[in-house]
């Protein structure tokens, strides 16, 4: 899977972060779907700083489906103040154990 293209980067899981990290020119990444796996597995508190590297970016959606809602307005923050110049989306992977896929 792709998860790269056009400034728009995937990144569903662990390994696609570390992936990104190790071949993708930070600079070009305009927009960011990050996926419930990835934060799951990385932790959010981890996250943050390895995701703070893509200063250029003005979209970023996070899949939802593993924050407990009353968690979602401080991440969605954290995020905003990551990444001020940005719109930020809520999203969801439809996985099996999180909110949506039960």
């Amino acid at each position: 899977m792709e998860i790269f293209k056009d400034g728009r980067l995937f990144i569903w899981s662990e390994d696609d972060l570390d992936k990104a990290e190790s071949i993708i020119d930070s600079d070009l990444v305009t927009s960011l779907r990050i996926g419930a796996k990835c934060y799951s597995c990385v932790g959010l508190e981890i996250l943050y700083p390895r995701l703070s590297k893509y200063h250029n970016v003005m979209k970023i959606e996070v899949a939802d489906d593993r924050i407990v809602d009353a968690d979602m307005p401080s991440v969605k923050r954290r995020f905003e103040m990551i990444f001020p110049n940005a719109i930020f989306n809520w999203g969801y992977d439809l996985l099996v154990g999180g909110k949506y896929g039960r």
